[in-house]
């Protein structure tokens, strides 16, 4: 694992047991710092963390489901705040051995 520029968390949504799981301090989803120049050291702000509120909001959110009992909820985000999307995925490209997306459509 790349945990310095990934983070993972894999779920199996059947019976709610987490096979693969950052360190707690890494629980997060979305945080965000506030301030400039000393203030910039202030600590992080945690708004979401991932856990039982989490998975049960996404799972009423998610419009489909699978048509097959054996599947992983698999969710991975970006432990550098700020950072636009397309770096995460190209990122997921790099580690997955597929071909990173160049930007152009």
């Amino acid at each position: 694992m790349e945990t310095f520029d990934l983070i993972a968390l894999v779920r199996d949504p059947k019976t709610g047991r987490t096979l693969i799981k950052p360190d707690d301090e890494e629980l997060w989803i979305v945080r965000e710092k506030s301030g400039w120049g000393r203030a910039a050291k202030n600590e992080y702000q945690i708004l979401e963390t991932v856990g039982p509120s989490f998975f049960e909001r996404m799972d009423n959110l998610r419009k489909w489901h699978f048509g097959f009992n054996e599947y992983y909820d698999v969710y991975i985000w970006d432990p550098t705040p700020g950072r636009p999307y397309l770096s995460l995925q190209k990122r997921l490209e790099e580690v997955s051995g597929g071909t990173p997306y160049d930007g152009r459509y």
